[in-house]
């Protein structure tokens, strides 16, 4: 395998992922951090099965199971009352086809996880360097001191030093500066939503103090649906604590062009009045609160510059909303199709084409997750009839393990098929209406029927309930692997161009290679 000097622009989690996978692989990484060092964000995250199996080949299942609690029985509750809606029961058989579990866990415990691990693998991480600018390649043939690719494209750091790379990655967030490189002549679209998120943490000692709080200790997650408004809370095993994101409207008249993404605020400023005191309780003794504002944006048009030797992933390449559980899938699925893909990289002259297929594998996928995310916020923040139709549906639920079974019987008639490619990320991404958290069907499955190979999945699900059918949508993007979605697209594609490379005697030696790597 060739070896590459990288040069990540950006410590968040896809930047630190992206540092991991490569780092894992003996290339030589440096990430550049604009802020002092961890980031300061309270509250949890969730770690959907996709984003738990690559964390898996990394080989951090364990320490993922010790920093996070597993999600086993979830009560739907109204945001504005406190009554219970529905209660799943989430058990083992919901993940056996996904290959990983669905886990919560403090912001701070994972991003330490993905540091340490990325250092302990030779990555050097350097806070305070913001970075003015990035340029590609100069249209040069000489090479560069360091690579045997020829020139490549260079970092000027805030401080004015210029550090040469083979291959830049760009994970500096919304506000990319690797973006505005790749992307001049289509400058980001954006608009404000009028919505933010509150996020913060509760100290679970404070919880059990107060008697309407002892209910909340115990749940291992809750969730609040509400009219334009919902709520999520989770355990926080490391820090013996609770984390919540609660959804809310943003003030009328508020302007928000001269607010940052996130910020802390004061408790008392929160209107949250026509919440149920659970929630109230959650604003008067948060810990730390903050803020962070939804604001729509387009993915970028060019997530590889036209000299492959520059790429984004994460919040860079395509926006999501802030404490999303796919969000976080995003991030270190990217990290992981370009590192497996990159593991295959020989001689310069395939770069070009692997970083190809990086945009052509994960850009399609990152969609698909972003519209079911906007699809679930859609749902849970139903208001009027559509609300009250939404909850008598859930009242009426089966557990979830039934609907699991749904999924699990679709799955299996499309077998051959890829799992979540993300191909389809236009109309079943978008009919994706309940997302992970509201797994429940209202009605039960239907007798399993010969599969004729020419009907859509829309005529089998007739007569199920609609969480069922919107929880099917939910398993195929949970049994995606990116690792295999990679290695898929070498099999059918990069082998191909291996060969016109290549002697036969020198694919052999590779070949030899490539499974020593796989077996240790």
């Amino acid at each position: 395998m060739l070896k590459l000097d990288v040069i990540v622009i950006g410590g968040g989690l896809a930047g630190l992922a992206s540092a991991t996978a490569l780092a894992s692989d003996g290339h030589r990484v440096r990430l550049f951090e604009k802020s002092s060092g961890f980031p300061t964000t309270p509250g949890a995250i969730r770690v959907p099965p996709n984003a738990a199996k690559v964390l898996a080949h990394w080989g951090l299942h364990d320490q993922l199971s010790q920093k996070s609690a597993l999600l086993s029985e979830i009560p739907l509750c109204d945001m504005h009352t406190g009554d219970l809606i529905a209660l799943t029961a989430w058990k083992p058989e919901m993940y056996r086809d996904s290959g990983g579990d669905f886990r919560v866990m403090a912001f701070d415990a994972l991003y330490t996880m993905l540091h340490d691990y990325a250092v302990s693998k030779g990555a050097e991480i350097t806070f305070n360097s913001p970075v003015a600018s990035v340029a590609p390649p100069p249209p040069s043939t000489d090479p560069a001191p360091t690579s045997d690719l020829g020139a490549g494209p260079s970092v000027t750091l805030a401080t004015g030093e210029v550090l040469h790379a083979d291959l830049i990655v760009g994970a500096d967030g919304i506000h990319s500066t690797v973006r505005e490189a790749l992307n001049e002549a289509s400058p980001a679209q954006h608009a404000y939503s009028g919505r933010s998120v509150y996020t913060g943490i509760l100290e679970q000692h404070v919880v059990e103090s107060d008697p309407g709080m002892k209910h909340l200790a115990r749940a291992r997650q809750m969730l609040w649906f509400g009219n334009n408004c919902f709520g999520i809370g989770y355990p926080l095993p490391t820090q013996n604590a609770w984390g919540l994101h609660v959804d809310l409207p943003d003030p009328p008249g508020e302007d928000a062009s001269a607010a940052r993404d996130w910020e802390y605020v004061a408790p008392s400023s929160v209107d949250c009045a026509q919440l149920e005191p659970r929630l109230q309780y959650f604003f008067k003794h948060a810990r730390t609160l903050a803020r962070g504002r939804y604001v729509d944006r387009a993915p970028a048009q060019s997530w590889v510059d036209p000299q492959r030797r520059m790429l984004l992933v994460g919040q860079a390449a395509h926006p999501s909303f802030w404490c999303a559980p796919y969000l976080t899938a995003d991030c270190l699925e990217s990290a992981c199709v370009l590192s497996t893909l990159l593991a295959h990289l020989r001689v310069p002259a395939q770069l070009p084409s692997i970083l190809y297929a990086y945009e052509e594998i994960h850009a399609p996928r990152a969609a698909r997750l972003h519209d079911t995310e906007r699809s679930y916020r859609i749902y849970v923040t139903l208001s009027g009839a559509a609300r009250a139709a939404r909850d008598a549906d859930l009242r009426a639920s089966i557990t979830a393990t039934e609907a699991a079974e749904v999924a699990r019987r679709r799955a299996e008639k499309r077998e051959g098929s890829t799992y979540g490619s993300g191909s389809g990320s236009g109309s079943r991404g978008a009919r994706s209406v309940c997302s992970a958290e509201g797994g429940a069907s209202a009605s039960a499955p239907p007798e399993e029927e010969e599969d004729d190979g020419g009907e859509d999945d829309e005529d089998e699900d007739e007569g199920l309930g609609e969480l069922a059918q919107q929880y099917a949508e939910n398993a195929e993007l949970w049994g995606y692997d990116a690792r295999d979605a990679a290695e898929d697209w070498w099999v059918k594609w990069g082998m191909l161009r291996e060969r016109t490379l290549f002697t036969p005697e020198e694919l052999a030696r590779f070949s030899c290679a490539l499974q020593v790597r796989v077996d240790h």
